[in-house]
């Protein structure tokens, strides 16, 4: 009767959570095995590196009008922990980070 499917609704909330709130794989995988969802089913549902550098930018893309004046290494440290706390991994963040410093700094 397929009323619960677990490979259904880990679709359903990382599609969700990437629209309204963006959030890392790590964050997503850790939300997930919260519900009760299962390592294999987790791992059948993982992004790319890709796919989350595109979602740290979007994240990424509603703070840097409010930080537009900081300096690089401000930035960096505020970039940096906004991203964290959203579960991307090190290599997004400072890839990231880079990219948004650079996109809202050019005169």
């Amino acid at each position: 009767m397929k009323f619960l499917d677990d490979q259904k609704f880990a679709a359903w909330l990382i599609e969700s959570r990437s629209r309204s709130r963006p959030r890392g794989q790590r964050l997503l995988a850790h939300e997930l095995k919260a519900k009760g969802i299962d390592e294999m089913t987790i791992n059948a549902h993982r992004m790319t590196t890709d796919d989350e550098s595109s979602l740290a930018i979007k994240a990424l893309s509603k703070k840097l009008d409010r930080w537009k004046n900081l300096s690089y290494r401000d930035f960096r440290i505020k970039a940096g922990r906004f991203l964290s706390s959203r579960g991307f991994s090190w290599e997004v963040i400072e890839r990231t980070v880079k990219k948004g410093y650079n996109d809202n700094h050019v005169s």
